[in-house]
C-alpha cells in the first residue's frame, strides 16, 4: 500500500526538530498537478509529535483565472479575490479538513508580505551571504515572514513536490522538489520577471530561492511525490492522469531526489537546466 510506503519513508528520515515547515505544490487545482489532501494527511500522521506549518503563496491559476493584476504590487488591490480563491481551493479539495484535523498552522507567504509581517531584509541577507553570493533579485530578501524566522533554528523545511512532466519547455522538463520552492516567491504570477524571456532566467530564480530558505532552517527535506501524476506532458492539449502511480523519492540531498524522480519518468536529469544550476550552486557553498 502506498500509504504505508509513504509513512515509512517519512519516518525513516528521522526528523528531530520541534517544527516542520511544509511547502506543498498548490500552483494549480487540476488533478495530478497539486498536492492532495490525503498526501498531507499521511505526512502529518507520520510526524505526530511536531508542530506543523504549511506554507504557500497565492497564484493566478489556483481556483480560477480572471485577468487581473498579479504582480506583487498591483495584485494587492485584489487581495480579497486571492483569499477567496485560496479558501475555495482548500475547501473543494478537502485540504481544509486535513489542516483542521491535525491542527496545522497555514501561513500564506503573499498574505505576510501584503500585511508587512516580514523580516528586515538585512537580517536575511546576512545569513544568505554566510553561504552564498548575493542575490540577482535582492527584493527576495524582503519576503521572509517573521513567523518563519522566529522558529527557523528549530525547524525542518520540507519541500513536498508533485512530480510533473513538462516536456514542451526545455527549461523545466520536470517539476520536482527543487523547483517547488520557487513557489515561495509571493507574487501571484511569477513569470514576469522571474521566468525571463523564454524562461531563460527560471533556473537562476529557482537557485535564488534555495539560497534563502534552506539557508535559514536547521534542516531541509526534499520529497518528490507521485501517487497520481500526469502520464504525459502537462502542457499537452489533454494530459492524462495516471492514478496510483506510486512514485516516491525522499531525502536531504535535493539533487539526488530529483535526479531519481527524473529517471523514473524517462527524463535525463542532465538535460534539466535548473538541476544543473542547482548543482553548481551547491558546489559553491
Amino acid at each position: 500500500m502506498y500509504k504505508e510506503k509513504y509513512i515509512t519513508a517519512i519516518k525513516d528520515l528521522n526528523i528531530e526538530t520541534d517544527y516542520v515547515v511544509v511547502k506543498p505544490n498548490w500552483v494549480e487545482d487540476i488533478e495530478g498537478a497539486y498536492t492532495e489532501a490525503e498526501i498531507l494527511d499521511w505526512l502529518f500522521e507520520a510526524l505526530p509529535n511536531m508542530k506543523k506549518i504549511v506554507i504557500e503563496s497565492y497564484t493566478k491559476w489556483r481556483g480560477g483565472e480572471e485577468d487581473i493584476a498579479s504582480d506583487i504590487i498591483g495584485g494587492k488591490k485584489y487581495w480579497d479575490y486571492y483569499k477567496q480563491k485560496d479558501q475555495k481551493f482548500l475547501s473543494e479539495k478537502g485540504i481544509d479538513k486535513v489542516l483542521a484535523k491535525h491542527k496545522i498552522e497555514y501561513l500564506n507567504i503573499t498574505n505576510e508580505v501584503w500585511s508587512d509581517r516580514c523580516v528586515d531584509p538585512d537580517e536575511v541577507e546576512k545569513i544568505v551571504k554566510t553561504k552564498f553570493d548575493g542575490l540577482y533579485w535582492p527584493e527576495l530578501y524582503s519576503y521572509v515572514p517573521k513567523r518563519l524566522f522566529e522558529i527557523k533554528d528549530n525547524a525542518t523545511l520540507i519541500s513536498l513536490a508533485k512530480i510533473k512532466r513538462q516536456l514542451q519547455h526545455s527549461y523545466i522538463l520536470a517539476s520536482l522538489s527543487i523547483k517547488n520552492l520557487f513557489g515561495l516567491i509571493p507574487q501571484p504570477n511569477r513569470k514576469n520577471p522571474y521566468h525571463g524571456k523564454g524562461t531563460t532566467l527560471l533556473p537562476q530564480s529557482i537557485a535564488e530561492v534555495h539560497k534563502i530558505y534552506p539557508s535559514l532552517f536547521k534542516d531541509s527535506i526534499f520529497i518528490a511525490e507521485g501517487l497520481n501524476i500526469w502520464g504525459d506532458d502537462c502542457w499537452s492539449d489533454d494530459p492524462k492522469v495516471v492514478r496510483d502511480a506510486g512514485l516516491l523519492f525522499t531525502g536531504r540531498d535535493a539533487y539526488d531526489v530529483d535526479s531519481d524522480a527524473c529517471k523514473a519518468i524517462g527524463i535525463d536529469p542532465k538535460t534539466v537546466p535548473y538541476l544543473s544550476e542547482f548543482k553548481s550552486l551547491m558546489k559553491s557553498k
